[in-house]
Parts: structure tokens; sequence; C-alpha cells
């Protein structure tokens, strides 16, 4: 589930326990904890570049923050998530683009 936070300008992109929280210049794994999505290890530095196959999820198979990104494409396969890593895209046309509002 991609949630946009337009007071914090981030998005979150939800798995059911990982995740990934994206800024403009920046990116953390998130993870549900007791109902909230906290922080969990350090934040990245963008452009981060998203495996496609499983030859190059194999280079990163050490590599908490990409193998989240490539688990998400691989359940949302229209997410603009790669973009949004890779900086292909401006950050604030990502940012307007309709998500789901939590109910927590």
């Amino acid at each position: 589930m991609k949630v946009v936070n337009s007071e914090t300008q981030s998005i979150d992109y939800r798995l059911n326990i990982m995740g990934i929280r994206i800024w403009q210049d920046k990116c953390q794994l998130i993870a549900r904890h007791q109902g909230r999505w906290a922080p969990l290890g350090p934040r990245h530095e963008l452009p981060v570049f998203v495996p496609r196959t499983r030859e190059q999820l194999q280079f990163f198979s050490d590599d908490p923050l990409r193998l989240t990104a490539y688990q998400y494409t691989l359940e949302h396969p229209d997410s603009d998530i790669p973009l949004a890593l890779g900086k292909s895209v401006d950050f604030g046309s990502i940012l307007r683009v309709p998500a789901v509002i939590p109910a927590e």
C-alpha cells in the first residue's frame, strides 16, 4: 500500500510488516510495531537501484532495503517505487499522485 504524508513530505510503501519510507533525497526501512510504522535502520541517500531480476536480487541479497523494494514491486507491479527510489521523476509529482489513506 502506498501512503502519502503531505505533512512530512514522505511516501510510505508498505507491505505486511515491512516497508520503505521515501523523502526527496533519502529513504529508510520501516516496520510495523504495535500498530504503528516505525523507522528501522539507517537512512540511505537516493538514488537507490531496485533489482528487477532474480540475478540482480542475488547480488543484493544482503541488503534489506533492496530486498523490500524488490518484494514491493513483485506485489505491486504498477507501483512508482522504482521511480521514487531511483530519482527518475520529480518527487513532487509522485507526492501528488493519489494514495491510500490509512485507518490508523
